[in-house]
């Protein structure tokens, strides 16, 4: 059922207190399928926009990497640390990450090195501490720093999203409450 099945202009008339007759007519079947349908319309706006906020830190991911690959020309160390995003559990987790790189044992001397990435610990608010990222190598600090800037927003925007998510399915008990009595 789509929302707004009474017309926002017919709803403000239902209001005025002296249309009791026409208020007869509505029935409590067509409050709870309003009612209903708003819920279902704000939970796949919340789930939208944690997908829009989840492409907003991708892009910023993106951006490291762009960097990273550029500076792998120019540095003579490469870079150490990685980044991803994604959405887990109804969440966006944007992490950080610091590479190994190693020889195989087994592999030819002139093989591409193996990778170890190990996964740094947020730690408690919305940002790494700086002091996680002491393995980095001096040229990824600024996009480090600037990625983690937006990242933090992300996280706040999704921290947002969830008390919304939390907030609506209250309202939706509501609801139930309200008609199923």
């Amino acid at each position: 059922m789509t929302i707004n099945q009474i017309p926002q202009d017919h709803l403000e008339k239902l209001l005025d207190s002296k249309r009791q007759a026409d208020r007869a007519d509505v029935t409590l079947d067509e409050l709870e399928a309003e009612s209903t349908a708003f819920v279902r319309s704000v939970q796949q706006l919340i789930e939208h926009e944690l997908r829009i906020c989840a492409l907003d830190a991708m892009k910023a991911s993106d951006a490291f990497w762009q960097y990273n690959i550029a500076m792998r020309d120019e540095a003579e160390d490469q870079g150490r640390v990685g980044t991803r995003t994604r959405i887990k559990n109804n969440s966006i987790q944007c992490e950080w990450y610091i590479n190994t790189f190693f020889n195989d044992r087994n592999a030819p001397a002139d093989a591409k090195k193996r990778v170890l990435s190990t996964y740094l610990e947020k730690g408690a608010g919305f940002r790494y501490p700086k002091s996680r990222f002491q393995k980095a190598r001096h040229w990824e600090l600024n996009v480090i720093e600037r990625v983690e800037d937006r990242y933090e927003l992300v996280r706040m925007r999704s921290q947002a999203l969830a008390k919304l998510r939390r907030a609506l399915a209250e309202y939706e008990r509501l609801v139930e409450r309200s008609y199923n009595a």
